[in-house]
C-alpha cells in the first residue's frame, strides 16, 4: 500500500514513535577534513528500566530524548533529562540512566568513534582548525549535556525515516541526515554553535515558532485539538498558526492531524486487538464510524482490510510498506 501520497512533506518528518525503529549496526564513516567519525550503532531505548544500572564501554555515546524524563547519573553528578535533551558520554566514562516511573523516557542512543586524519583537500587551515577545536572540546569531556530546539531533532527523525526505506538512494540521504544530526550535536554540546554570527534572520524566527507548534501538535493530536487550541496554548493568532504550519509543512492544521490520527490507527491495527471503537476514541476520532471514513478516504482501504491485509502479510513485510 502507498504510503501518505497526500501528505508528502510529513513522510520523513513525523514520525510518532521512534520505539517502532530497528537497532541500527553497520559502521558508517563521515570524513571530516580532520577526523574520520565513525557512526557505530544506533538503537531506540524505552521505558522505566532504560539502562538503570552503572555501565561504560569503549565507544562514546550520544544520547536524545524523544518524549519522558528522567536523569543521567555521572559519578555523583545527576543530571535531570527530558524532550529534547542532548547528552554526551564518552568511552570509559561510568553512567547509567534513570527514566522517570510516571513518565518512561524514549531515547535515540547513538555509539561513534573519532579517528584523527588529514585528508588531501586543499583546505584553508583555518577550517581544520575549528574542527580540531570542536572535536577536541568535546574528546575532552566526560560528559556534556544541552537542549536542542529544532536541528537535531529533525536531522534525527528524518534518519530514522530513511533507515527504514528499501528506495534505492535513501541510504545516502539516510547518511546525510546522521551527519548533519552529528554535526549540530557537536556544535550544541560544546556551545561552539555560539561562534556562529547572529544575522536576525527571521526565518530562524519563524522556524522555530513552527517547530513549537509542530512539538504541541504532536504531543496532543488524539485529544481533539482545534487551531485555536494550538494559538491558545502558544500564544499566537489563529491566523498566524495556519500561516506559519502551511507554509512550514506544506499542508493546512487538519491534514496534519489527520495524518498523525491515521499513523496511529494503522499502529493499533496491525500491533493489537483493540475495537474499532478503542482505536478511534484513543487516535481522537470522534467515532468509529468518522475512524472509517477518513481512513478509507487516506489508506484506500477500510480499517477492517487493513487489519486482515496487516495479518496475512505483517510477518514478512516491514512496517513501512503499511504506512
Amino acid at each position: 500500500m502507498a504510503a501518505f501520497k497526500e501528505f508528502p512533506h510529513l513522510e520523513f518528518a513525523s514520525i510518532d514513535d521512534p520505539t517502532h525503529f530497528r537497532a541500527y549496526s553497520m559502521p558508517v564513516n563521515f570524513f571530516w577534513e580532520s577526523a574520520r567519525v565513525t557512526l557505530l550503532q544506533m538503537f531506540p531505548m524505552y521505558g522505566i528500566s532504560i539502562l538503570n544500572f552503572d555501565h561504560s564501554h569503549s565507544f562514546m555515546d550520544i544520547s536524545y530524548v524523544f518524549s519522558g524524563s528522567g536523569s543521567i547519573k555521572v559519578g555523583e553528578e545527576l543530571v535531570p533529562i527530558r524532550r529534547g535533551s542532548l547528552s554526551f558520554i564518552n568511552s570509559k566514562v561510568t553512567h547509567r540512566i534513570i527514566s522517570d516511573a510516571e513518565a518512561p523516557l524514549t531515547v535515540a542512543n547513538v555509539s561513534f568513534e573519532i579517528s584523527p586524519i588529514r585528508t588531501s583537500d586543499k583546505i584553508t587551515g583555518n577550517i581544520i582548525s575549528a574542527e580540531e577545536r570542536l572535536l577536541q572540546t568535546l574528546t575532552r569531556a566526560a560528559f556534556l549535556s544541552a537542549d536542542d530546539c529544532f536541528d537535531c531533532e529533525n536531522f534525527l527523525y528524518n534518519a530514522l525515516a530513511f533507515k527504514e526505506s528499501s528506495v534505492p538512494g535513501d541510504f545516502v540521504h539516510f547518511k546525510n541526515c546522521m551527519s548533519n544530526y552529528l554535526v549540530s550535536a557537536f556544535q550544541l554540546l560544546t556551545g561552539l554553535d555560539k561562534d556562529k554570527p547572529d544575522n536576525g534572520c527571521p526565518e530562524d524566527e519563524m522556524i522555530y515558532s513552527a517547530m513549537k507548534m509542530v512539538y504541541y501538535m504532536r504531543d496532543h493530536f488524539t485529544e481533539g485539538i482545534t487551531l485555536n487550541d494550538v494559538a491558545a496554548a502558544l500564544n499566537y493568532s489563529p491566523r498566524q498558526c495556519q500561516r506559519l504550519i502551511q507554509d512550514f509543512l506544506g499542508v493546512g492544521f487538519s491534514e496534519f492531524i489527520l495524518a498523525h490520527q491515521i499513523r496511529l490507527a494503522k499502529r493499533l491495527l496491525a500491533k493489537t486487538e483493540i475495537t474499532l471503537e478503542e482505536i478511534a476514541e484513543q487516535c481522537g476520532f470522534k467515532s468509529s464510524t468518522a475512524l472509517n471514513q477518513q481512513f478509507k478516504a487516506v489508506v484506500g482501504v477500510t480499517p477492517f482490510a487493513f487489519r486482515k491485509a496487516w495479518k496475512q502479510n505483517g510477518e514478512n513485510e516491514k512496517f513501512d510498506d503499511f504506512s
